[in-house]
C-alpha cells in the first residue's frame, strides 16, 4: 500500500510537470471576437476569467493553502451572452454549425444543453449559465455561456505514466529499506515502519481520489477538452492538510532507517 501511495503521488507531479505546457489563454478581445463569430448577434454581458492554468477560484490566502478548498479549478474565460426567453436550444444549433464552418472540431457531450470543440491550441465549451455561473439545469432565462479553456497538452499522459511507475519504484524500495533494517538500540526500523503506515493511512483519501481521477479522465473519458487536474484531490478541504501531514511522515520514514547507520559510521 505504501508503494502505492508513493506511486500516485508520483503520477500526480507527472501530470503537473506535462500541464506546464499548456497555451496561453485568449485575451477578453480575442476571446470576444471568436465568441461574436461562433454566435453572431449575440451580444456579451459579462467576462469572468481565471488566468492561472490551474487555481484556487476564489480564495489563495494561507488559510486555503494549508486547509484546501473545494473551489480549485483549471483557467477558463467564460463570456455569458444574452439571449431571447426560451431561445438557448436553437441558438445552440447555430453555434455548433458556425464552429464547424469555422474549422472547430466539435466533441461529442452526453447533454443536449451544450457542446465541446477544440482547434489548434485551444478549446471551447458552450454551456447554460446565469451571472456568470453555470446552470445545472438549463432554464427559459439562461444566457449562452461561452467558456474558453486549455486543452490538456501531449506531455500530460506519458508524464503521468511516467512518474507512477517511478514513484511505485521508490515506494517499493521504502518498504524494502525499512523492512531490512535491523532493530537497534533506537529501534528505527520499526519506528520508520509505524511512520509510514500512519503516512499511508492519511493519504488514502487523496490517493483513492486521485487514482480514480486519472483512471477516468486519461483512459475512460479521454475525448474531454480540458479534464480535471489529477492532483485535484490534494487540494480539497480537510483532505488537503491530512494528506500534506502524510507526506511529512512519508518522507520521515524514508529518512529515518538512514540516520542510525550514518551515525554508526
Amino acid at each position: 500500500m505504501v508503494a502505492l501511495t508513493v506511486a500516485a503521488l508520483f503520477a500526480a507531479g507527472g501530470a503537473w510537470l506535462g500541464w506546464r505546457w499548456a497555451a496561453e489563454l485568449p485575451d477578453d478581445v480575442e476571446a470576444g471576437g471568436l465568441a461574436m463569430s461562433a454566435a453572431p448577434g449575440l451580444s456579451i454581458a459579462k467576462v469572468d476569467r481565471l488566468d492561472p492554468v490551474f487555481s484556487y477560484q476564489h480564495s489563495t490566502g494561507l488559510a486555503t493553502q494549508i486547509f484546501g478548498s473545494d473551489n480549485y479549478n483549471g483557467g477558463y474565460v467564460l463570456l455569458s451572452m444574452d439571449l431571447p426567453n426560451g431561445s438557448y436550444s436553437s441558438v445552440l444549433t447555430g453555434v455548433e454549425a458556425n464552429l464547424r464552418q469555422q474549422g472547430w472540431k466539435v466533441v461529442p457531450t452526453s447533454s443536449a444543453r451544450e457542446l465541446s470543440a477544440t482547434r489548434d491550441d485551444l478549446a471551447l465549451m458552450v454551456v447554460p449559465v446565469s451571472d456568470g455561473a453555470v446552470l445545472p439545469e438549463l432554464t427559459p432565462k439562461a444566457q449562452l455561456g461561452i467558456e474558453f479553456v486549455r486543452p490538456q497538452p501531449a506531455a500530460v499522459l506519458p508524464l503521468t505514466l511516467v512518474g507512477w511507475l517511478v514513484g511505485l519504484l521508490l515506494g517499493g524500495l521504502m518498504v524494502l529499506a525499512v523492512a531490512r533494517r535491523p532493530s537497534t538500540r533506537k529501534a528505527s526500523g520499526p519506528v520508520a515502519a509505524a511512520l509510514a503506515s500512519v503516512g499511508t493511512l492519511l493519504l488514502l483519501p487523496a490517493t483513492v481520489l486521485s487514482s480514480g481521477d486519472i483512471i477516468y479522465a486519461q483512459l475512460i473519458q479521454s475525448a474531454m477538452v480540458s479534464p480535471p487536474a489529477p492532483w485535484t484531490a490534494y487540494t480539497f478541504i480537510v483532505i488537503r492538510p491530512l494528506s500534506m501531514l502524510g507526506i511529512v511522515f512519508l518522507i520521515s520514514a524514508s529518512v529515518l532507517p538512514i540516520l542510525p547507520r550514518r551515525r554508526d559510521r
